[in-house]
C-alpha cells in the first residue's frame, strides 16, 4: 500500500497510519473466520480478501507489511480449527486450500528472517498431528475420519501449491 498517499486520509478519519488500517482489516478477517464460520459465502469472500492482501493483484501485496503485525504472527502460530473455527465446517472444506496457500505465502516471506528458523516445522506440526491421529485410527470408514482426511489433503494441497525451491 502506498503509505504516503493514504497517510493523510487515515489521520483525518482517525484510523492512524497504514499499519493500523491493515491491523483493523486483518482483525476483521479473523473475526469473520471465527464468528461467521458457518457462512460459506462470507468465508469465501473473506479468504479472497486475505489472499489479495497477501498476494496482491499484480504480485505486490501487503504481505511484507502484514508480517510486522502481531496478529499475523499469531495467525501463523495458531492456524488450526481450534483457533479459526471455519475449518471445522465440512461446507468450508474447499476453502481450506486457499487458506493454507495464503498462509504459506506469508510464511515463505517470514522464513527470509534469520530468526524464523523452525517456523515451517512449527507451522506444519498440527497437520502432522492430524495425519498421525489418522494413522492410529483402527477404522477410517466413518465421517470423522473422512472429514479429517479431506481436510488434511486440502491443507497439504494449499501448502504445496505455495511452496517452491526457495522455501526449502
Amino acid at each position: 500500500l502506498p503509505a504516503e498517499m493514504y497517510k493523510g486520509v487515515f489521520k483525518r478519519i482517525g484510523l492512524g497510519g497504514h499499519m493500523d488500517v491493515l491491523g483493523i482489516i486483518l482483525g476483521k478477517v479473523l473475526s469473520n473466520l471465527k464468528v461467521w464460520a458457518d457462512n460459506v459465502v462470507l468465508v469465501k469472500e473473506t479468504l479472497v480478501l486475505l489472499a489479495t492482501l497477501v498476494q496482491g493483484n499484480a504480485g505486490e501485496g501487503a504481505a511484507r507489511v502484514l508480517l510486522d503485525l502481531e496478529i499475523t504472527r499469531t495467525l501463523l502460530r495458531q492456524h488450526t480449527a481450534e483457533h479459526v473455527p471455519f475449518l471445522s465446517y465440512p461446507a468450508n472444506a474447499r476453502h481450506r486450500t486457499t487458506y493454507y496457500l495464503t498462509l504459506t505465502h506469508l510464511l515463505a516471506l517470514h522464513l527470509e528472517d534469520a530468526d524464523a528458523s523452525g517456523a515451517f516445522e512449527a507451522f506444519f506440526q498440527p497437520i502432522l498431528a492430524t495425519l498421525t491421529r489418522l494413522q492410529a485410527m483402527p477404522n477410517l470408514r466413518n465421517d470423522e475420519a473422512r472429514f479429517s482426511i479431506i481436510g488434511a489433503a486440502r491443507d497439504l494441497r494449499g501448502i504445496t501449491c505455495a511452496t517452491n525451491r526457495r522455501l526449502f
